[in-house]
């Protein structure tokens, strides 16, 4: 029988072609079908390259009734491959509308964008989907909704997937492990991951170098020494402990306030060649002093950090300050900026948070006040939170007017805001009365002021 003349086998030979993913389909592949269908698919396959295209395309042919399932699934591989997410799902839900079955490959491809995305929503939803037709979903399936998680960290629904997963009776691989790890840490929930960490070593034998480290950022959150050390001493066993895994375990010991023990760590590294101390690390174990309030030993670990020939910049500066000004120390708080200045020039103005916030702390709000007009004075940029604090000291002045006045004139200054700083903002304009501003402030979304006015995006 002629091929090109049997419109059912010269389908099938397409959906043979399209199933081994092949990009050369020329003129002579295509069946002889009614000629409004034949074009469609050309069409198609001419704008593979293009996803807008593609999706206008596959819109005007589901107008015109010239899609059959082969043009959903053409449209929803070329839309999947350049990761538009959108136009491949609702190319699914076009076909689900019309009662066209919906393939294994269709869900793979359109999941594999969404978890690029980051829509965990969406992903989650054509999970469901899959499971009510009836399929099975593989290992990758699941990994790839779990994957689209990450993004906003949503780990409940992720835990709700993981549990799914389990109950199929499919075993987890190790990197989905990892995955599930990521989103966990993402969504600040250690705890969690410290019983990911036991089920793991149950189910596998041999953790991959990239798993260790990723349970070892966990514990570096959290503070977990001894579980670090562990996870540290398996990277050594397989020649694995480089320079990222002693920063992992530094942070650690210094999240437990075991100074000496990061400091021990920090020597260990440099005895075992596995890159430099630097500026970037003695942070962690200053930073531990300066939370503890313990001046002593943050000079101590400051001349040892000089002694090493690592030269101090903002990050180590700022928390010297943060540690006088938490034992009341203000005098010397402001002899460390004066010194950071002579030392690095230029300072950031993060450097004068620390008093900022101390003085406010103690009812020293015109203090405060004093010191971010001098902020001002020597042109320094502002941060989010130096506007924060200063529109906070004169609310507690009583000049509430005043202080929405600088949060409009220095809104000018910011492309973005983080969403406390935003909420901050708008409950301070709107006690001071002005409602449209407190209501810009928390949509956000400007950009940086071009010519007048505030632009919106």
């Amino acid at each position: 029988m002629d091929l090109q003349r049997s419109p059912l086998l010269a389908r099938a030979r397409l959906y043979r072609l399209f199933s081994r993913e092949t990009d050369i389909l020329t003129k002579d592949d295509w069946p002889d079908l009614p000629y409004e269908i034949n074009e469609g698919l050309k069409g198609l396959q001419s704008v593979k390259d293009d996803p807008r295209r593609t999706h206008w395309l596959l819109q005007t042919l589901e107008k015109d009734g010239s899609a059959i399932p082969l043009t959903y699934k053409l449209a929803i591989k070329n839309l999947s491959e350049h990761k538009a997410a959108g136009p491949a799902l609702w190319a699914v839900h076009m076909m689900r509308k019309r009662n066209m079955t919906i393939g294994y490959r269709d869900f793979w491809q359109v999941l594999s964008a969404l978890q690029v995305k980051g829509m965990w929503f969406q992903a989650r939803r054509l999970l469901d989907e899959m499971l009510s037709d009836g399929q099975k979903p593989t290992l990758p399936i699941f990994s790839m909704v779990i994957n689209a998680h990450k993004k906003e960290a949503k780990w409940k629904s992720a835990l709700e997937v993981w549990d799914m997963l389990l109950a199929s009776g499919l075993k987890p691989t190790e990197r989905m492990y990892a995955e599930m790890v990521k989103v966990l840490i993402k969504g600040r929930q250690f705890e969690l991951v410290e019983d990911m960490l036991e089920e793991v070593c149950r189910e596998v034998t041999q953790l991959s170098p990239a798993t260790i480290r990723g349970f070892l950022k966990a514990h570096a959150e959290t503070g977990n020494i001894d579980s670090a050390m562990n996870l540290l001493s398996m990277l050594k066993d397989i020649n694995e402990d480089n320079s990222s895994a002693y920063i992992l375990a530094i942070r650690a010991a210094s999240k437990a306030r075991q100074v000496d023990q990061a400091m021990t760590l920090m020597q260990d590294m440099r005895s075992a060649d596995k890159g430099f101390v630097t500026s970037f690390i003695y942070q962690y174990p200053l930073l531990a002093c300066a939370m503890e309030g313990d001046i002593p030993r943050l000079n101590q670990v400051w001349e040892a950090m000089l002694e090493d020939g690592v030269e101090p910049d903002n990050r180590v500066f700022y928390t010297k300050v943060l540690a006088l000004t938490k034992v009341g120390d203000m005098e010397a708080a402001c002899k460390a900026i004066q010194e950071s200045k002579a030392h690095l020039g230029e300072i950031d103005v993060r450097m004068y948070h620390p008093l900022m916030q101390s003085h406010l702390e103690h009812g020293r709000f015109q203090e405060a006040l004093d010191l971010f007009y001098q902020i001002k004075a020597e042109g320094m940029p502002l941060r989010p939170a130096t506007l924060v604090l200063a529109a906070n000291c004169l609310d507690e002045l009583g000049r509430v007017e005043d202080a929405v006045d600088l949060v409009r004139q220095s809104l000018i200054d910011f492309s973005h805001l983080p969403v406390h700083t935003r909420n901050d903002l708008a409950e301070l304009c709107e006690r001071g009365g002005d409602e449209e501003l407190a209501d810009f402030i928390r949509r956000s979304g400007w950009k940086k002021e071009t010519e007048r006015g505030l632009s919106r995006v």
